[in-house]
């Protein structure tokens, strides 16, 4: 969208300013009145711009007629009106400016930091922390009504959470509380794991992409990580494992992962002029295979995790029980639910969808290999974003990839934007914790023997096995 025309045609900034394109860039009435009325303003002042061009071209036609007695006046007035002019010109050039500026903000999606849970920690950490941390559980009233009135949360952070990965999962964990001045101002909620195979551990919030320290100040997220420290002795942990989007805590850190996050247009004809002629052409070649895509919830479970539980086996990924995704489903508060993509009635693909906010998010997604030659993934998203849209979210997040792995490049294709992760460990050797991620590189013969066993087998034996991995 040219702004410069915006600005020239009152009736088509009118519009623009009334159903702007996206959702996250809110304007009140005073200021869509007071940006209208600077256009108007600009505009009224091009009269008087040519005017003082054409005085300015008379005075230079009247040289070539001009005595050697008159050109002297007339070099004054030369002189007096291109000053004039280039003062006139000068401040109407940085009036525009700033309408340009003003108004390019508008037409730009926005920055993931828009979003409260991906807002920059203030550095203060020359202001220590001097509260106390509270230790106590997931389940306590005193952490729940603090967690519910952070706009930053995560839907991880939520409560809830604690009970769904407790009845799911069988773990349990801490979460501490900064309290300061008699007011929570921070809180680190944990899960521990254990098994014989991976050893035990903790982590800031397993299975899924967000957790970390809960607050608004980096000191306060140091001071609750530092006092995490002695949980390792107290629980025989071999490390905590901090998951974040915040930079700049002094702990070992990995920076593997990112999210890719694509800010969302108000209008589906909107998304299809920003995808751009090649990805649309990529989603619509499926059509010719009739596709059908159903939104719902654990009445479709079984078509989603016949495709899933599929699929991971292809990968060498062991696979979450289906009992992890029907409490998730079951939980009003995590607005999960389940698509699903049919062809000739039979599932190929599908997708775990989780709404907060302004953002819905897709944590796990899967297609048969089958299926990759119909286009049928790239249609599938093309109609989950439509969905998004349709649902009122400003915001997909496609989950978290390996920068420029394969993954990543699908995600980018969208227009989505990357968002670094932080994951700090914590451990008595201050050393990078062990990779325990189904795809690490050092699994690659247990991967290798996975792809061979029927999936039927992989059912039974990997929700025992992926349950405790972070």
């Amino acid at each position: 969208m040219d702004v410069n025309d915006l600005i020239k045609r009152p009736e088509q900034l009118a519009a623009f300013l009334s159903d702007l394109p996206y959702a996250a860039h809110t304007l009140d009435e005073a200021h869509q009145a007071a940006l209208l009325a600077q256009a108007d303003a600009l505009r009224q002042r091009q009269p008087e711009l040519k005017q003082r061009l054409a005085e300015k071209k008379a005075i230079a036609r009247q040289f070539r007629d001009a005595t050697e007695e008159s050109r002297a006046g007339l070099k004054a007035s030369m002189a007096q009106a291109s000053q004039s002019l280039a003062a006139l010109e000068s401040d109407i050039k940085a009036q525009r400016q700033s309408l340009i500026e003003q108004l390019t903000v508008l037409v730009q999606p926005p920055e993931a930091d828009a979003i409260a849970q991906f807002t920059p920690w203030p550095d203060d950490s020359a202001q220590p922390f001097t509260g106390e941390i509270k230790i106590t559980t997931w389940d306590d009233p005193l952490w729940a009504d603090w967690c519910l009135r952070q706009p930053q949360r995560s839907q991880y952070h939520h409560p809830d959470m604690g009970n769904v990965i407790q009845t799911a999962m069988g773990h349990q964990g801490p979460v501490l509380l900064a309290v300061e001045g008699g007011n929570v101002v921070g809180a680190l909620p944990l899960v521990i794991q254990s098994s014989r195979l991976f050893g035990r551990f903790a982590t800031s919030v397993p299975y899924f992409n967000y957790g970390g320290p809960l607050t608004h100040s980096k000191a306060v997220a140091q001071a609750l990580i530092d006092a995490a420290k002695p949980l390792l002795a107290q629980h025989g942990l071999s490390h905590i494992e901090v998951r974040t989007t915040q930079p700049g805590l002094p702990y070992p850190c990995s920076e593997q992962k990112v999210s890719m996050l694509l800010p969302l247009p108000t209008t589906d004809d909107r998304l299809d002029q920003q995808l751009g002629a090649k990805v649309r052409a990529q989603a619509n070649k499926a059509e010719e295979h009739r596709p059908v895509i159903r939104f719902g919830h654990s009445e479709l479970l079984d078509d989603f995790y016949r495709v899933f539980a599929h699929n991971m086996r292809d990968l060498g990924t062991p696979v979450y029980g289906k009992d992890w995704f029907r409490t998730l489903l079951e939980n009003e508060v995590f607005k999960a639910q389940l698509a699903v993509v049919y062809q000739g009635q039979r599932p190929v693909a599908c997708g775990f969808l989780m709404g907060q906010g302004s953002v819905l998010e897709i944590p796990w997604a899967s297609t048969l290999r089958r299926a990759n030659p119909m286009n049928i993934n790239m249609w599938m998203y093309r109609q989950i974003l439509r969905h998004a849209i349709e649902q009122g979210y400003d915001w997909f997040d496609f989950g978290r990839s390996t920068r420029d792995a394969p993954t990543f490049q699908f995600k980018k294709q969208w227009g989505a934007r990357p968002v670094q992760h932080y994951w700090y460990t914590l451990s008595a050797e201050n050393q990078p914790a062990a990779e325990t991620r189904p795809d690490s590189p050092k699994f690659k013969l247990m991967i290798a023997v996975w792809q061979r066993l029927p999936v039927w087998l992989t059912r039974v034996i990997g929700p025992p096995v992926i349950k405790h991995l972070p």
